[in-house]
């Protein structure tokens, strides 16, 4: 692959409360991304799409943008069909969803705790008469180790296919909190659209912290009135 670009940074939740602010609230986004909601698939093709343009300008159209196959078939489906929809619609580019097919079921690398992809009756196919000549950018949710991605690249190179780069919305931290090396040295501004959630993430967090205070100083004072009460009688006895 040419290029390599990963968003930002992903922090298992396990390991969430060494993370910055930032990376937190970016954490949550890809989770979102990742359990299928609308509106982060959506960012998250708007933000493929205008790195697609930043790389390759008006020659973007002639690319096809590949997601690196999931842990099932369903799953795929479920996170990325609408992902490829809005992405090839907008540059004008081919669909690829049609043409990768998964057999069996994988344990993801960052889901399991010796951190290594576990295949037990896993097959990924790929029409070959569709990738063959074709220029492919292929993308995924969290990259780990990488070596998922770089596996289905050279399962596309070897039907054919020229894998131009790799983009990644998020790179995972390990657990001593440390980013492993990223794909990419390029400058990882926040994605489009992302600046917006964020401060909207930022004020329900505030606001909750307020509530928080004001239902703690309420139990306080409910229990000193308690407290007053209960040495009145004992007075009065």
């Amino acid at each position: 692959m040419d290029k390599k670009f990963n968003f930002g940074t992903y922090v298992p939740k396990a390991f969430r409360e060494l993370a910055t602010e930032e990376e937190r609230i970016f954490s949550e986004w890809v989770i979102n991304f990742k359990d299928g909601q609308k509106a982060q698939l959506k960012e998250g093709a708007q933000m493929v799409i205008n790195k697609l343009r930043q790389w390759y300008g008006d020659k973007a159209r002639e690319l096809v943008v590949v997601p690196v196959p999931c842990s099932s078939m369903a799953q795929y489906r479920y996170r990325f069909a609408y992902f490829c929809v809005v992405v090839a619609n907008t540059l004008g580019q081919l669909n690829p969803m049609q043409h990768v097919t998964i057999l069996g079921k994988r344990t993801a690398a960052h889901r399991n705790p010796a951190h290594t992809v576990q295949e037990d009756n896993y097959q990924v196919q790929i029409d070959t008469a569709f990738f063959k000549g074709k220029k492919v950018v292929v993308v995924d949710d969290i990259v780990s180790t990488g070596r998922t991605a770089d596996d289905f690249a050279k399962l596309l190179e070897e039907a054919g296919a020229e894998v131009k780069g790799g983009i990644f919305f998020a790179k995972t931290k390990n657990a001593f909190g440390q980013p492993q090396p990223a794909p990419s040295a390029e400058p990882q501004p926040l994605p489009t659209g992302f600046a917006l959630h964020t401060m909207q993430t930022i004020e329900r967090m505030e606001k909750g912290k307020e509530e928080a205070k004001k239902k703690a100083e309420k139990k306080t004072r409910a229990a000193i009135k308690r407290t007053t009460r209960t040495a009145r009688k004992e007075a009065q006895a």
